[in-house]
């Protein structure tokens, strides 16, 4: 399902939320995003909903390094990954 996206030069595309290895490159999970869902994104919101969803079956032995940009943060996402080993990192502008 395409998504209409106003400041963008190509105002319809698809948008694609990935987990992939940065030294390899390999892509271990993907979800495309369908639409607003009534599942609790309103509270949680939308970049917590999926960045949870992508990083629910990790289970990591060392501590994890999890990237994202600014569009994900919340105070609630911060607060999560600490729970499983997990560090993060995002970047203000890509």
């Amino acid at each position: 399902m395409k998504q209409y996206m106003l400041e963008k030069p190509i105002k319809r595309e698809y948008k694609i939320w990935a987990r992939s290895d940065a030294s390899s490159g390999y892509l271990y999970q993907f979800e495309v995003y369908t639409g607003q869902k009534d599942d609790g994104a309103i509270l949680e919101g939308l970049g917590y909903r999926f960045i949870t969803n992508l990083t629910i079956d990790l289970n990591p032995t060392s501590p994890l390094l999890v990237v994202f940009d600014n569009l994900f943060t919340s105070v609630l996402l911060m607060e999560t990954p600490f729970s499983k080993n997990i560090r993060h990192w995002y970047h203000q502008n890509w």
